[in-house]
């Protein structure tokens, strides 16, 4: 991020005028310095957020091949056969929101 500042000369004295630019300096630095504490804490909100995803999908997807597995072992009707077909296409779909990593060397 820059910040750019014009300052206009006008009949200020010499020390008002390095006043001046001493207070924007400190006024500049603040506010950097907030700035990048709001980008650290927004940061850890977004891991403390990926986190809890992460849990609910792990979770979503053994519930998903639970149901899989047992209706592997049962006979079931065509609608819940259709039904299992659509909750296993949406999983699949949450999971192609995200990319995946890349694979370590």
């Amino acid at each position: 991020m820059e910040i750019h500042i014009h300052i206009h000369h006008h009949g200020h004295s010499g020390g008002e005028l390095e006043a001046k630019l001493d207070n924007l300096a400190e006024f500049t630095l603040n506010f950097k310095e907030d700035v990048m504490a709001n980008l650290d804490a927004a940061t850890v909100q977004l891991q403390t957020l990926k986190v809890t995803l992460q849990k609910a999908f792990d979770e979503i997807n053994a519930k998903i091949q639970s149901l899989v597995d047992a209706a592997n072992n049962q006979t079931t009707t065509p609608e819940f056969d259709a039904a299992l077909t659509d909750v296993v296409d949406l999983g699949k779909a949450l999971d192609d929101i995200v990319r995946d990593a890349p694979p370590v060397p």
